[in-house]
């Protein structure tokens, strides 16, 4: 199972990270900018593909996604069809392409789901949505989207069975067999007492009830998911913010590629078909921390380019303006690494 999951993991991320990438090309090609270089996948260069135009295609070793090499892009060119002797319209739209296309293709693929999951029976499991602090699940080791098999040998029907279950049993010490990144481990937990969540899990079904939708609404729900997924995800940063400076504590938990591989693994456990949603919930998140005004992404130069287009004229040089982005990249290179560490920690 995990030699497939890293597989699937792989196309998707690459699936998700080239459509962000081709939304810059088009964006750079209708601006007349000129593209130097498209690469599938991040270098070192495995070979060339062929040249069409003023663009190289390139296929490269590193299997994640791929890259834009746009001329002009961190200035010093003086060619017509450079970046950066566009209007700064012309830049705003080039730099915001990429987020627009993981929210196109985050739109397509919600509509596919909502397109195929009327017409599928899907396995109802129970699933672990999220573990309170210091609650009977948390010291066991239960994690969100663990999914709970059976309870004293006996398969759970409905999340509320098992809350039912847990209610009925408090204090007692119970045999829980958890499926966690694709594998079935057994725990024998002791559900806390006088409380109303003694396993101290929120929950949810997998299976569910199926949208009674005509297949016309489909992309009409799926943009209703987006909005909702937005929703959500900017009201756990505004939290996690606020938690920074006084507020009330909220936890973090970020994932990379491993984690992504995670999630396949424990997804295809669920069925096929949830990996679709998979796709979206990626492409969107792609496309929210790309817009975050945060150095060396997309956000940043937008950014600088909207104080550009405010004030009539640049704020900051060229010069300066990469070494924030440099120093930008240096930094997410570093989180990076303590994300896969987390991920990797957390598979083991």
């Amino acid at each position: 199972m995990l030699p497939l999951a890293i597989l699937v993991g792989i196309i998707l991320l690459s699936v998700v990270i080239l459509a962000h990438e081709l939304g810059h090309f088009f964006a750079a090609k209708i601006s007349k900018v000129k593209v130097e270089e498209f690469g599938i996948g991040f270098p070192p260069r495995l070979c060339k593909l062929f040249k069409k135009g003023e663009t190289l295609y390139t296929l490269n070793w590193i299997p994640f996604g791929g890259f834009n090499k746009i001329l002009g892009e961190e200035g010093g060119s003086k060619d017509p069809k450079a970046y950066c002797n566009k209007g700064v319209w012309a830049r705003i739209f080039i730099a915001s392409a990429g987020i627009l296309a993981n929210l196109l293709l985050a739109w397509i693929l919600f509509t596919a789901w909502f397109l195929i999951i009327p017409q599928v029976d899907l396995n109802n499991y129970v699933a672990i949505v999220e573990v309170k602090d210091n609650s009977a699940a948390q010291k066991a080791g239960l994690k969100p989207n663990d999914l709970i098999i059976k309870i004293n040998g006996v398969t759970p029907k409905s999340a509320a069975e098992l809350t039912q279950f847990s209610k009925s049993h408090q204090g007692e010490e119970v045999e829980f067999v958890i499926k966690s990144q694709g594998k079935e481990k057994t725990k024998i937990i002791k559900l806390d007492q006088n409380t109303d969540m003694p396993l101290g899990v929120a929950t949810a079904e997998t299976g569910g009830e199926k949208p009674n939708i005509k297949w016309y609404q489909a992309p009409y729900y799926a943009l209703k998911e987006i909005a909702g997924v937005v929703s959500l995800t900017v009201m756990y940063l505004v939290k996690a913010i606020a938690s920074i400076f006084g507020g009330p504590k909220t936890s973090f938990e970020f994932s990379g590629p491993v984690g992504v591989v995670s999630f396949v693994s424990q997804t295809v456990s669920v069925g096929w078909i949830f990996l679709i949603r998979l796709a979206a919930v990626i492409s969107l998140g792609l496309a929210i921390f790309n817009i975050l005004p945060l150095p060396a992404v997309d956000g940043g130069r937008l950014f600088f380019l909207s104080l550009e287009a405010i004030f009539g004229r640049k704020i900051i040089t060229n010069e300066k303006e990469n070494i924030i982005h440099a120093v930008g990249f240096i930094l997410l290179i570093v989180l990076s690494v303590v994300v896969v560490y987390l991920d990797i920690k957390r598979l083991f």
